[in-house]
């Protein structure tokens, strides 16, 4: 449906790619720099293919910044900046985001190609849909949508039906949803540094940002504007990467999977 199978398949390479790029960050900084890179074009791609993965680019943001544009150096213990590897960076980004708009302007009259671009971000962006989806995704606003019903009912009964919960912005959810995710970032940025340091076990490495992606997903599903159902599977799927790791992993795994498709 909607090529979602696909699309999370690009996701779990660019989460391999970066595991590869953690794995070899204290032993080969070339080679981890190029499958940072790897990762960072498949998320790049991933996100022009669907706008609703926009929720990880915090993440990405934070763990590329710090793991891919710093190099370590035996001199210094803090990693110092590249600005060639930010370009990169930059580059491999900006075109993998960019081309697919090419050909649309490309065969748009030049007065309108500045319309055209504003009406794909508001078919991307469609704030009048309303908080929650048709089908509500089990997350908070969920919640909030029930429990403004059920004020709605009981005060209506007693002549007192305008009183109800306010609505909800997208600024609100977005600034909420930030918050979230701040603490995944956080803790990108000091694991890619320990990575560079080389204080960071391999297996911890490799898995970090699995599980990292895990919860930005679903601090999305659970916080994001108009949520579709569907979207705990950016959630549970990466999970299986490391479910056979250990039992922690496996639990976490099987409780996910049950909530996300039952609940």
């Amino acid at each position: 449906f909607q090529y979602n199978s696909m699309l999370l398949g690009i996701l779990l390479l660019s989460i391999w790619c970066l595991a590869r790029g953690a794995a070899t960050s204290a032993s080969d900084s070339k080679a981890a720099f190029k499958w940072d890179l790897l990762g960072a074009f498949f998320y790049a791609l991933l996100l022009g293919m669907k706008h609703l993965y926009l929720l990880l680019a915090p993440l990405y943001f934070a763990y590329l910044l710090r793991h891919c544009c710093f190099v370590p150096t035996t001199t210094k213990k803090v990693p110092t900046f590249s600005l060639e590897r930010f370009f990169a960076l930059a580059v491999v980004t900006g075109t993998t985001l960019v081309l697919p708009y090419v050909p649309i302007l490309l065969a748009t009259e030049s007065g309108q190609r500045l319309d055209q671009l504003l009406q794909i971000i508001s078919r991307l962006f469609p704030y009048q849909r309303g908080l929650v989806h048709s089908y509500w995704a089990a997350n908070v606003w969920a919640v909030y949508v029930f429990a403004d019903k059920c004020i709605r009912f009981v005060l209506g009964r007693v002549g007192l039906a305008s009183i109800h919960l306010p609505d909800v912005p997208p600024s609100v959810c977005s600034i909420l949803l930030l918050i979230g995710l701040l603490p995944a970032m956080t803790y990108a940025w000091k694991a890619a540094t320990a990575m560079l340091q080389g204080k960071m076990p391999s297996d911890r490495a490799t898995s970090f940002f699995v599980t990292a992606t895990a919860f930005c997903s679903m601090s999305g599903f659970m916080l994001a504007y108009h949520v579709h159902e569907k979207a705990i599977l950016s959630g549970i799927i990466p999970l299986t990467l490391v479910a056979v790791q250990s039992k922690p992993n496996a639990q976490l795994f099987l409780r996910t999977s049950c909530l996300g498709h039952f609940g």
